[in-house]
């Protein structure tokens, strides 16, 4: 994964927050970074634009590549 991949976030698991939330939510790379989620250690994560224009930052685990930048 890296700047400029079309990436879709993962769908929603039973175990998961009640929707609002992003799951399957489409966007493009800005960058990649390293983040902290809740008290856990730093994760290796995006942050992508979606088609709102709004800014998301994902762990890349729950990313999937739609398709790569060249």
């Amino acid at each position: 994964m890296k700047p400029g991949d079309y990436v879709r976030y993962r769908d929603r698991n039973s175990t998961d927050p009640q929707p609002p939330g992003i799951w399957g939510d489409t966007g493009i790379v800005i960058k990649m970074i390293s983040t902290r989620f809740g008290k856990h250690f730093h994760e290796h994560a995006a942050e992508y634009m979606n088609s709102d224009g709004d800014f998301i930052t994902a762990r890349c685990a729950d990313l999937e590549v739609i398709q790569e930048w060249r």
